[in-house]
């Protein structure tokens, strides 16, 4: 799996979060959804390895989700301070 390789940090985060996914990858859509499932955050890269997110959402607690490709997804739990 592509996605496996991905490290998220820091966890708990302040405003900056940061995905490596340690090889590029083509198409990826990135998810910021809050604990009743809205998804408040919703961008596409292409052809990269790190992305930097400035996230200025309210403190708590939020999944991210991960897609590539349009198939294979992953979602890690972030808190934000």
């Amino acid at each position: 799996e592509s996605l496996s390789q991905l490290k998220v940090y820091p966890n708990p985060m302040h405003n900056e979060l940061t995905l490596d996914f340690g090889k590029t990858l083509n198409n990826v859509q990135v998810e910021i959804i809050n604990v009743i499932g809205q998804t408040i955050s919703n961008r596409k890269f292409k052809n990269t390895q790190v992305i930097h997110l400035n996230l200025n959402i309210a403190k708590g607690v939020y999944y991210l989700k991960v897609t590539e490709n349009n198939k294979g997804s992953k979602i890690v739990k972030i808190i934000k301070q």
